[in-house]
């Protein structure tokens, strides 16, 4: 920077520091644009998973029968199950995600349990949850379509899995675009948002 020698001292002293303040605010100015899109974008992700995890639930039995026939019809078995597994237990999606086929049948007895027993996701605490007919036989369908299809399935294996990677469940984000898509496709509007909490 050129300093005019005919300013006197402080003079001098008073524009050094009136242009390094001036280079701060810029900085500073910047760095909080950046900050607040950052925050912006962040916000942005949050709304759509809260979007995704507080929408209003499918009530009128008749659009549940719909679904329920729109994935039978289309063979869609899996998807079936896990959308009468939703309606049935009411467990989050994360919880039902989880399951794994020990969990909900009991190989000394060779039946399907009556209650779930697990460690709740969200709020880390026990609970069991009963498996009504519903659930069951919805259950029951699936395992017997993963039978007749030679899918090799062990106790461990998780119920809801990808078609490609029977290692790993379903995520949540898949689990909804299924559910999302099905009622759609069924002009469910308004009401299609299922309520999948995390």
């Amino acid at each position: 920077m050129h300093i005019d020698k005919a300013l006197p001292f402080p003079a001098c002293v008073t524009r050094y520091a009136t242009f390094w303040i001036k280079c701060c605010i810029c900085y500073f100015s910047e760095n909080k644009l950046l900050y607040k899109e950052r925050k912006s974008d962040e916000r942005k992700r949050l709304e759509k998973d809260i979007t995704m995890s507080t929408m209003s639930p499918i009530k009128d039995k008749k659009e549940l029968e719909a679904m329920k026939k729109y994935f039978l019809g289309k063979n869609e078995i899996r998807n079936y199950a896990l959308f009468c597994a939703r309606i049935n237990t009411a467990l989050r999606i994360g919880d039902i995600l989880r399951l794994r086929r020990k969990d909900v049948y009991d190989f000394g007895s060779r039946s399907f349990k009556k209650h779930l027993q697990l460690k709740e996701q969200k709020t880390k605490k026990r609970a069991e949850i009963l498996l009504n007919k519903g659930a069951i036989n919805a259950l029951k369908k699936l395992i017997a379509y993963l039978n007749r299809n030679h899918v090799k399935i062990s106790e461990n294996t998780y119920i809801f899995t990808g078609r490609k990677n029977m290692e790993k469940p379903l995520s949540r984000s898949q689990a909804y675009r299924i559910i999302n898509s099905a009622a759609k496709a069924l002009k469910i509007t308004g009401k299609y948002r299922l309520s999948f909490t995390s």
